[in-house]
């Protein structure tokens, strides 16, 4: 039986079973809080996840680095398992290392333009979540600063929640309860199509770092366009349908040919009106073999 004011047991008197929502745990969903500096708000993530079925709470650096918090497990009442399940990770990268696809909460414009960014409405969401089995994440921000750039270029879109757009900050832990409350409305479709198996963050993120790398050793990126150019080509492919382990595998194909020392492209060929004699005559360099060398 709940206390006075425990909103634990709501009583759903006056609703009809069908009337309640019949999604379940969404056990693919992870929620990351990072740098998060009061336990309380903690706790109240870990209450509003189990109120809407997601179970798995990920938390990178904690303030104090104090783990566990008594005032998290205080405020989380009955999602104290949460708490105690909790993962603690000492970089944002390795919060996101197994995950396909990963939104950033933030209610600051900036970060659509010049991160390169697709904005996804959070009432929206269900239009825009990737099919059922993908890992997905949600990460949240601290709760003077957000998440900074280097941080949300690490996501594949941004979430943001409808708000006054005069007063749109919201506490932490509202804007998890609210987060958890579209995602257990939104129905997951099925993979349609070639079965593709997609990539983690941390296969993507090693990806991008051959790139980024290859780019550098030519002298692509100075320090006036380094910021935007690789902003925008994190983009490109952030804003691409998840990414497969092919994908990825094939990309990295492409660069490793392309970070080879080229060679002169010379072979053999035989034109239609010559004898038999000819073929293993050489052919003239191409133009683009002339280039190269």
């Amino acid at each position: 039986m709940s206390e006075p004011g425990d909103l634990d047991e709501p009583s759903t008197s006056g609703r009809h079973a069908a009337d309640m929502p019949s999604a379940g745990p969404n056990n693919d969903i992870v929620v990351i809080l990072v740098e998060p500096k009061r336990g309380e708000n903690i706790g109240a993530a870990a209450r509003g996840m189990k109120n809407f079925g997601l179970r798995e709470l990920r938390l990178v650096r904690p303030a104090g680095g104090e783990w566990p918090n008594e005032k998290a497990r205080a405020v989380a009442a009955r999602a104290v398992d949460l708490i105690d399940a909790a993962k603690v990770y000492d970089s944002l990268d390795a919060a996101l290392a197994d995950l396909q696809y990963v939104y950033a909460a933030s209610g600051r414009p900036r970060a659509q333009d010049k991160l390169a960014k697709d904005v996804v409405l959070l009432r929206q969401v269900q239009d825009a979540l990737p099919p059922a089995g993908t890992r997905v994440g949600v990460m949240f921000g601290r709760e003077d600063n957000g998440l900074y750039n280097d941080e949300l270029v690490r996501a594949n879109a941004i979430l943001t929640i409808d708000t006054d757009p005069n007063f749109y900050s919201l506490n932490l832990g509202q804007a998890v309860l609210i987060t958890c409350y579209e995602l257990f409305r939104a129905p997951r479709r099925p993979g349609l199509g070639a079965k593709r198996d997609p990539a983690s963050r941390r296969e993507v993120e090693g990806m991008l770092g051959r790139l980024f790398s290859a780019l550098e050793a030519r002298a692509f990126f100075t320090q006036y366009n380094r910021d935007v150019l690789q902003f925008a080509i994190r983009g490109f492919f952030d804003r691409l349908d998840t990414l497969s382990r092919q994908d990825v595998a094939a990309v990295r194909q492409v660069l490793k040919a392309l970070q080879r020392t080229p060679t002169s492209g010379g072979g053999s060929s035989s034109s239609s009106g010559s004898s038999s004699g000819s073929r293993g005559a050489k052919s003239p360099p191409s133009s683009d073999s002339e280039e190269q060398q």
